[in-house]
């Protein structure tokens, strides 16, 4: 279901403004006298209407577009990451964890001290899991201490 949410906005806007209220099946328009909104066949109904005033519909929706500002240059992302993401999490930052047994090859022993293959993607999967929890907000960074991490950042890079 896709909602028109100008059609909406102009709707509310022309309705009759100022506080809805319910009188059993009734519903009024306190700020006018003798105001009958609409009169309904259950009062569950007249409850709705009551609560879905226009000033509610408005809020909802400066609300909702406060939202959607708010998000816009942002991305979803898992709360609990994959197995999947975390290993292509891995191999981008050290291509050689894509080739099973890469480690595991003389050369590539001697240059790690004899870690396995195996370690060395465990190893790349627990770190990749911090960075995760980072991107999610359960790690040490929170929006908070943006400005003291940023400021940490440029100090080392001009330091």
């Amino acid at each position: 279901m896709t909602i028109d949410k100008d059609q909406l906005k102009a709707t509310a806007q022309a309705a009759s403004q100022g506080h809805w209220g319910q009188d059993g099946f009734e519903v009024h328009n306190d700020d006018v006298e003798d105001y009958r909104v609409a009169q309904c066949r259950s009062m569950t109904d007249a409850a709705f209407i009551a609560a879905a005033s226009p000033a509610s519909i408005l809020e909802l929706l400066a609300e909702n577009e406060a939202l959607r500002k708010e998000r816009e240059g942002m991305v979803l992302v898992p709360e609990a990451p994959s197995e999947g993401l975390l290993m292509s999490m891995a191999i981008r930052q050290d291509h050689g964890l894509g080739v099973p047994g890469y480690y595991d090859q003389p050369l590539m022993q001697r240059a790690n001290h004899g870690v396995s293959h195996a370690r060395m993607v465990e190893c790349a999967l627990s770190d990749m899991r911090k960075l995760h929890e980072e991107v999610v907000g359960s790690g040490f960074y929170s929006p908070g201490k943006e400005s003291d991490y940023a400021a940490m950042a440029k100090e080392a890079s001009h330091g």
